[in-house]
């Protein structure tokens, strides 16, 4: 079955998730924003506009018409668009035309307001199947009497595992190798807490060191400034885009990865299934999707969403009693890092 795979973003996980269906698939076709090595030229066709679909729906109609034009050449099987948020934007419209192809729709994260809902009934209406990652989604997305909904289970992508690392990375940022490494990465955006996650650490005089690793999307430089002089050398920040061993050796080198996510986010966390990869424990927010997998599995510590007393109260903890890892986080771990899981979860819906 020829399946022709489209993505509007390149940035964090996205180029993995789609390596991972593309490679199961001797026969598939990428449309992406930017042209890649990761993939055959005959197999990738480029739609280098993406980033103007949310501006004016003469955009999107007209990506839109590039997609079926490039799968109608192609004469692929399926289609399945990797990233919904255009069409929750556009309430679905113009994905009729894709109908004999089936199309799947993965929805990374749900952002809750009564429009948007209304356009979620609308679009999976034209489409076959929407994908979630959470089972607390697809409650929620059921409740809302949307029916085509399936959930699969995030997966980690690599292995990213790298020997020495924590000696590298303290002997880099010169952190004492008594204190424990609290991490915060990915891309730096508003809605992963990292105002809040400052102000909780600012009170806290035990030893730790924070890093925060990722490229910088939202906060000027002055915040940037502010953080580090309200947590001293306590904080070392590395903004940038992380190449994946960049990202591995943080990964390894830390004690905890933090994700104090805001309400505002209710979805897949990837450093959560990469942090649970290398058993490193989390301390992350109860909202929502985030809270329920880690309570569910016993992957960390939860704190209240947004009270930074809360989170405040989960770091200190953390850092007189540890955070042991377990039987339930093992099992998820099992789980998670067999990526053929995941494959063969989305191959099932092809076949529908």
């Amino acid at each position: 079955m020829k399946v022709a795979f489209v993505d509007v973003e390149l940035s964090g996980h996205h180029i993995n998730y789609l390596a991972a269906l593309f490679d199961a698939n001797p026969e598939a076709i990428v449309i992406i924003p930017s042209k890649l090595e990761r993939f055959p030229e005959e197999r990738q066709f480029v739609i280098s506009n993406t980033k103007e679909l949310y501006k004016h729906p003469f955009n999107y109609f007209l990506w839109l018409s590039q997609v079926h034009q490039i799968i109608t050449n192609e004469n692929v099987d399926r289609l399945h668009f990797l990233y919904g948020d255009a069409f929750v934007r556009y309430f679905g419209l113009g994905l009729l035309k894709f109908k004999r192809y089936k199309p799947v729709v993965t929805f990374h994260q749900i952002r809750r307001h009564w429009l948007k809902d209304i356009s979620l009934r609308r679009l999976c209406k034209r489409i076959n199947v929407g994908i979630v990652h959470t089972q607390k989604l697809k409650v929620d997305l059921k409740e809302m009497g949307i029916k085509n909904i399936e959930q699969i289970e995030y997966p980690c992508f690599s292995n990213y595992y790298r020997a020495g690392a924590s000696s590298k990375i303290r002997e880099k940022f010169s952190i004492n190798e008594n204190f424990p490494i609290l991490l915060q990465i990915g891309m730096v955006t508003r809605y992963k807490g990292l105002e809040m996650l400052v102000e909780a650490l600012s009170g806290i005089e035990d030893h730790y060191h924070l890093i925060v690793a990722g490229y910088n999307q939202e906060f000027t430089d002055s915040e940037i400034q502010n953080f580090k002089n309200r947590l001293g050398n306590k904080v070392t920040f590395d903004l940038h885009y992380l190449s994946e061993n960049e990202y591995a050796e943080y990964l390894s080198a830390c004690d905890i990865v933090m994700l104090p996510y805001r309400k505002k986010f209710d979805g897949a966390s990837g450093p959560l299934v990469d942090a649970v990869s290398l058993r490193k424990p989390v301390i992350a927010s109860n909202h929502e999707s985030l809270g329920d997998i880690v309570k569910k599995h016993t992957l960390g510590l939860l704190f209240e969403v947004e009270n930074v007393s809360s989170l405040q109260l989960a770091i200190r903890r953390a850092l007189s009693e540890g955070i042991p890892w377990n039987t339930e986080a093992e099992q998820y771990r099992d789980f998670i890092i067999h990526i053929d899981n995941f494959v063969k979860a989305n191959e099932e819906i092809y076949s529908r």
